[in-house]
């Protein structure tokens, strides 16, 4: 899946002006909808894929990635979701990131750290494999004896 960059600096400002204004679709960064439920599971999922790429062995992630204008947002999909973030967390455990947060994902500040969670995971990994270092790429003020 691509990288989606991910929202992880909503205000109690965003969520009110949501409130206030519904019939603005054109700001929807204050309130949870199914865009943004697909950006979190297709970022897990791509995440998932760049440790797989990189060597690691990572168990399938579980969380769905296709879903739909209006779908009701069961609490077993949530806690997929939750699952997949900590098998994430633990395969990449010297990346600092905050805490997988507890059920329910139904507040502001919640949903940002599990958007910042992901975003200090692919940035970790992005960075990773472009420093990575390739056997015999390195060659500077070695001598060959041959």
């Amino acid at each position: 899946m691509a990288w989606v960059n991910p929202i992880y600096d909503r205000t109690i400002q965003d969520v009110e002006y949501v409130r206030e204004n519904r019939a603005n679709s054109a700001y929807f960064k204050g309130a949870m909808n199914y865009v943004d439920w697909q950006r979190i599971t297709g970022n897990i999922h791509h995440i998932h894929g760049m440790l797989v790429s990189q060597g690691y062995i990572v168990p399938a992630m579980t969380c769905k990635t296709s879903w739909t204008l209006g779908e009701v947002y069961f609490e077993q999909e949530i806690t997929k979701i939750r699952t997949d973030l900590n098998t994430l967390k633990s395969v990449e455990s010297w990346v600092v990131t905050p805490n997988v947060p507890n059920l329910p994902y139904n507040y502001f500040i919640t949903i940002n750290i599990v958007e910042e969670i992901l975003w200090r995971l692919e940035l970790f990994l992005t960075n990773q494999k472009e420093e990575t270092i390739y056997s015999g790429e390195i060659n500077s003020g070695e001598n060959d004896f041959t």
